[in-house]
């Protein structure tokens, strides 16, 4: 991009005040909803959450987040009657995340996606090549 004349750095610093501007807009309607704001409230632990969350789902789409958020919110729920000393959200967070690195590189969202592509396809009555399915799902 730079080598075309873009600057890089402007848009870089661009984007990061957008997100800075929408994640101190996240912390006051947190603080909104909650009415008490302490540092213990903001563990390793919902860092890990956070970060499960895009890599399941799929880094670079809403979509991708809201069917991340939806797993790791709803799936955990099947751990619940477990003892707190097994520590089941953790092991569940760490085998999602290994299962969905290997089978789903793109996260759900790129899966859903490369499916309905197929699906198209084949509707269409053509096959679809071998590096078809990446090029589009990167699109």
């Amino acid at each position: 991009a730079q080598t075309n004349g873009i600057n890089l750095s402007g848009y870089k610093t661009i984007a990061f005040a957008i997100s800075a501007f929408y994640t101190g807009l996240a912390g006051a309607l947190y603080a909104q909803a909650v009415t008490f704001i302490a540092p213990d409230g903001f563990t390793i632990f919902l860092s890990i959450q956070f970060l499960a969350v895009i890599i399941i789902g799929g880094m670079g789409s809403i979509l991708g987040s809201i069917l991340g958020a939806i797993t790791l919110v709803l799936l955990p729920e099947l751990f619940a009657k477990m003892p707190a000393e097994w520590g089941a959200p953790m092991i569940f967070y760490g085998a999602a995340l290994i299962l969905v690195i290997m089978f789903m590189p793109l996260g759900i969202a790129g899966f859903v996606t490369k499916i309905r592509y197929n699906l198209t396809l084949r509707r269409l009555g053509t096959e679809p090549q071998l590096g078809q399915v990446a090029e589009t799902a990167a699109d």
